[in-house]
């Protein structure tokens, strides 16, 4: 109810909402204004069933920060503006979000975001399941005047009416980059697997390898664009943009092709075998350009150590990252190297998984380290 404008909230721990009526917080009158750390402590069985605005875990913020949200289990309902982290964002920060959540709602509904408003959305994975009226988004509902990068949607939707895609639903005068959607998409019109419709946006290093399908203005990649967008790639789809220009977009034959920026390898403990992760829990993670064996070899856990061979003549310009997880997906150790050589990186017995990947970025190797493996 106070004023949280500068006031920093930490979670010290796990925490389990099973049973517990939750409240969104934050209103229009009064939004949640602080930054809110999860330290890599989930949230689980978060449970909000409304027939009201403005539905999430947070209902309202404005020049707020919320940083690496860890969501397990939730089931959130509401009326418009339904997000399982954040149901309307205003001038807001989100970085590293992990949801997973079964959504239900009106219009501006989405897995992460219910409406956008010149926020940025940074880093983030979703999964689950989302059922609206209009304006269903994987990620966001509405993106406006806003930026969504470095993020990854598997939740399904079914829309009711028009707009939905799996990165957003809407997008006008935004910018979606480095991104994909895994998922399925099911709407009425303006249906496609990035967004519904673009307006005056900038749309670049993105892809969507999901089913899209609906009765009028379905495209595999976008609905209805107004802009061109750049180094995108889609599925053999018959119509990649229903209505507008399919400039800069690039048809893959198959899933297990795609941006060396996005690519995921992992080693597992239990195996201590090096592997390349495209189909990983039924997932496949498209991969484009030189196999990644050529940077990076034995990488695998021996003993106490995590060990790795880097050769940075292939990739000059990408930074290698190498996070590693314990069994519930939390970061454990982050480490970057700009230079070749073998590492052999210290590892305590928490960790399950380790992640080596390439990212062109300027982004602080924790930022990049907290997206968790999936």
């Amino acid at each position: 109810g106070g004023n949280t404008e500068g006031v920093i909230f930490s979670q010290e721990s796990d925490i389990n909402l099973d049973g517990i009526t939750v409240t969104p917080i934050g209103t229009p009158e009064k939004p949640f204004k602080g930054t809110y750390n999860s330290n890599a402590y989930s949230i689980s069985n978060l449970k909000i069933y409304s027939e009201s605005d403005n539905i999430g875990f947070f209902g309202y913020t404005n020049g707020a920060t919320i940083n690496n949200p860890y969501f397990i289990g939730s089931n959130v309902t509401g009326k418009d503006n339904v997000g399982a982290l954040i149901g309307y964002a205003e001038n807001t920060v989100v970085n590293a979000a992990n949801i997973n959540a079964a959504m239900t709602g009106n219009q501006y509904v989405g897995g992460v975001v219910g409406y956008a408003k010149k926020s940025t959305i940074n880093g983030t994975f979703n999964s689950g399941s989302m059922l609206a009226v209009t304006y269903a988004g994987g990620l966001v509902g509405m993106l406006d005047e806003s930026t969504l990068m470095n993020s990854e949607n598997f939740i399904t939707i079914e829309a009711m009416e028009p707009f939905a895609g799996g990165v957003s639903g809407f997008t006008n005068n935004s910018t979606i980059v480095n991104s994909y959607n895994m998922a399925n998409i099911s709407g009425a019109s303006y249906v496609g697997g990035v967004t519904g419709k673009s307006v005056n946006s900038n749309i670049e290093n993105v892809y969507s390898v999901g089913t899209v399908t609906g009765t009028s203005v379905v495209g595999g990649f976008i609905g209805e664009i107004d802009n061109e967008v750049k180094s995108c790639y889609y599925m053999d789809y018959e119509n990649p943009v229903a209505s507008g220009s399919s400039n800069g977009l690039t048809k893959m034959a198959s899933a297990p092709i795609m941006m060396s920026l996005l690519n995921k390898w992992v080693t597992d403990k239990s195996s201590s075998k090096y592997y390349e992760w495209l189909e990983d829990e039924g997932y496949a993670y498209p991969v484009l350009g030189t196999s990644m064996t050529n940077w990076v070899t034995d990488f695998e856990f021996v003993g106490s150590n995590l060990n790795l061979n880097y050769n940075t003549a292939v990739e000059s310009n990408g930074i290698l990252y190498v996070a590693s997880y314990d069994k519930d997906g939390r970061l454990v150790t982050c480490n970057s190297y700009t230079a070749s050589g073998s590492y052999s990186i210290p590892v305590t017995s928490s960790v399950t998984r380790a992640k080596a990947f390439i990212w062109d970025s300027n982004l602080s190797p924790l930022d990049v380290c907290m997206e968790r493996i999936r």
